[in-house]
């Protein structure tokens, strides 16, 4: 697969934070790219490395320095912080946290970045702690959908069961 092709549908930015040398950010924005302009779903530069795999530091430091909005969220309401927890990135984490972004944001589910935290049975205790150490909450306002009016719902335990894997695939955004 070609860059061009894989690139497809991203803006050069983020093409550049997946997979292009740090120098280049720094170039593309000198350039006069945006560096709080995201895809269409909202997601910017700064998401994607706040979710890269391995954790590319030093480009969201560099993406910070450039002017990234450390609290932009996507159309899911999903900021670079609920990025970082959902991918379980605690060197991540700790940087937006020292960058200033606001660890108490609401998604369009109620969910804070502790929420999402919690709710991965694979959380990284150590992020928790990073968070909660930065005064995160949990919100009184998250709510998954309600499965119990469903026609086509068999049971109490199907429906908790599709509540558990709507949950997961939410974490997926």
């Amino acid at each position: 697969m070609t860059w061009t092709r894989w690139c497809e549908g991203r803006t050069a930015l983020i093409c550049s934070v997946e997979r292009g040398p740090t120098a280049m950010l720094t170039t593309l924005v000198n350039a006069g790219a945006d560096v709080n302009k995201g895809k269409d779903n909202g997601v910017t530069p700064l998401h994607a490395a706040a979710c890269a795999y391995p954790l590319k530091a030093d480009k969201l430091t560099a993406l910070v320095g450039l002017g990234a909005d450390v609290n932009r969220a996507d159309c899911a309401g999903w900021t670079p912080m609920h990025m970082a927890v959902k991918c379980n990135e605690v060197d991540g984490t700790r940087m937006l946290i020292a960058a200033g972004a606001i660890v108490n944001t609401m998604d369009m589910y109620g969910a804070t970045p502790l929420d999402t935290a919690v709710g991965n049975e694979y959380v990284d205790q150590t992020l928790v702690a990073a968070l909660k150490a930065a005064g995160a909450t949990h919100s009184d306002g998250f709510q998954l959908p309600n499965f119990d009016d469903d026609e086509h719902s068999a049971s109490p335990r199907v429906n908790e069961t599709r509540r558990r894997e709507h949950y997961r695939r939410y974490l997926m955004l």
